[in-house]
């Protein structure tokens, strides 16, 4: 064998090899079952998440992010279908093959999937969009969600990965990416020992509360106003755009997108 060809031959090895480090999706995928002791019939549910064992697990956020909210199967129109899929307990096995054949097959979730794990293994060829940061702090003022009005007047309010304002939102543009950055960067404040975000929601939902009571004598429309405010101001909040723009310059290498 030849010199050349002893080289050649060994380039293509070690290409293998490196094309061959890519997680694979389903490898990346746990499906969790909670079965629902309340229920005669011993139903259960279960979701996918963001397998511990990926070598990605220090990015998991993100893609949890992704597996919620991307896949159709996960859209409200689509409940009979998971409730067909969840009735298919007790035999898990079936459960988690039929509910990771449709993950699998979910282009927009793969696209989506692919496009963040490229970022991170591959930046050197990532093509990155480019979002302001007028955007940056808009999409994830979202993430601080009021719900309801309580019985004291008081409003409750909740910060959550799928039950928040980015699906009410009127944006034309596609976010998916950059939510799911954000996802990570807030959660990634909370689980700090002095998680400043948690005052400063608190203080801009109490300040929205105060500015729109002349709006109590209707519990809904009251609700939208405080919603909106709080979104408002919390875009505007100097502690959470310090969290998100300091998350983003320790990970902006391994992002798809860049912030300017």
């Amino acid at each position: 064998m030849s010199i050349l060809y002893k080289s050649l031959f060994v380039f293509l090895c070690l290409a293998q090899v490196s094309y061959g480090q890519s997680p694979n999706f389903v490898d990346q995928i746990e499906i969790r079952i909670y079965p629902n002791k309340n229920e005669p019939n011993g139903r259960a549910t279960a979701m996918a998440e963001f397998a511990k064992s990926s070598p990605l697990w220090k990015y998991h956020r993100r893609f949890d992010y992704l597996i919620l909210n991307t896949p159709a199967i996960h859209a409200p129109e689509n409940g009979k279908w998971r409730s067909d899929l969840f009735s298919l307990y007790p035999d898990t096995v079936a459960l988690k093959k039929k509910y990771l054949e449709a993950l699998t097959s979910d282009t927009v979730l793969q696209s989506y999937f692919q496009t963040a794990q490229k970022a991170i293994l591959h930046p050197q060829s990532t093509v990155k969009t480019v979002y302001d940061r007028e955007i940056l702090f808009e999409v994830a003022s979202r993430f601080f969600y009021c719900d309801q009005v309580n019985p004291d007047s008081t409003v409750q309010a909740h910060v959550c990965i799928g039950i928040n304002g980015l699906k009410d939102s009127s944006w034309k543009s596609d976010y998916t990416l950059l939510a799911a950055f954000c996802y990570e960067a807030i959660f990634n404040d909370f689980d700090q020992k002095h998680a400043g975000l948690d005052l400063a929601f608190s203080s801009n939902k109490l300040s929205a509360m105060e500015e729109n009571k002349s709006h109590l004598s209707n519990k809904e429309e009251f609700l939208i106003f405080v919603r909106e405010g709080l979104y408002e101001k919390m875009s505007k909040d100097k502690h959470l755009q310090k969290v998100l723009l300091s998350y983003y310059k320790k990970h902006q290498k391994d992002l798809s997108f860049r912030i300017e």
